[in-house]
């Protein structure tokens, strides 16, 4: 399947759980991920602050379940090397949507 194909189908996924009433990317780790790029810690943070790192974790989420369940085949080395770099603390995982499938497009 083309990147962009890829990218519709596990967009339905997606809505298809929104439309269910399930909730996405509010993992405790994927908000602390969210804090550090917004600047702000999630229990010191206003209730704008709080949906905006709330907005940014489920962004966040959605970017690396896209990534990371993109072909192996295809995109084995890429993931690879991108999980090991965040071993050694050099985050390279795109953070939102848009930049995981232009990633996969450009790869």
């Amino acid at each position: 399947m083309t990147p962009n194909e890829y990218l519709d189908s596990f967009m339905n996924c997606v809505y298809v759980i929104i439309y269910s009433g399930g909730e996405i990317g509010l993992d405790p780790d994927m908000i602390k991920l969210a804090e550090a790029d917004i600047g702000v810690e999630y229990t010191k943070g206003t209730d704008d602050q709080k949906t905006k790192i709330h907005a940014a974790a489920k962004e966040l989420y959605l970017a690396t379940c896209l990534f990371l369940g993109a072909d192996k085949h295809r995109y084995g080395r890429l993931i690879e090397n991108t999980e090991n770099n965040f071993i050694q603390n050099v985050n390279q995982y795109p953070k939102t949507i848009c930049a995981a499938h232009i990633l996969l497009l450009n790869y």
